[in-house]
């Protein structure tokens, strides 16, 4: 293996052993301290199912995943899925204008959209734990790392 491929990957190694742990996952609200970019690892159980970064502060982006599907990609994934497992409408993406359409054609009332998006705020804010990693210097390496080492189930 070339030189500087092996020490690469072995910084990686070492930045993710001594990141990785499990005691410092939080809820959804514990996030609110964080106020450096970084990398965040979502977890349901001991699953993790969402890689991601940011070069904002933690807080602020974070705090986007449990407003509207059109804020954070996680969020809009699980709105989708919620919405075809309750409504079996199989739409294939959830747009930004995805809403008003369906709302249009008369497949869901502006109340059922706007319940089943609570329900998916309060499933991330309840349900799901965080790691938050500071990190200021090679975020999207660190993040497709992340991804292909841990493979999340909504990470494409």
């Amino acid at each position: 293996m070339d030189k500087k491929l092996y020490t690469e990957v072995n910084k990686l190694c070492k930045w993710i052993n001594g990141n990785l742990n499990e005691s410092q996952q939080t809820k959804h609200g514990g996030l609110k301290k964080r106020n450096k970019p970084g990398i965040y690892i979502v977890y349901d159980g001991k699953n993790p199912i969402y890689v991601g970064r940011t070069s904002r502060t933690g807080r602020i982006r974070l705090s986007e995943m449990v407003s509207d599907y059109r804020s954070h990609t996680l969020n809009r994934k699980l709105m989708k899925e919620k919405i075809n497992n309750d409504l079996k409408l199989g739409i294939k993406s959830l747009k930004n204008d995805t809403k008003e359409e369906l709302i249009q054609q008369g497949k869901i009332s502006r109340s059922d959209f706007e319940a089943i998006q609570r329900d998916v705020n309060t499933k991330i804010k309840n349900m799901f734990k965080f790691l938050f990693i500071p990190c200021e210097n090679e975020l999207i390496r660190m993040e497709h790392w992340l991804i292909a080492l841990l493979n999340p189930q909504y990470n494409d």
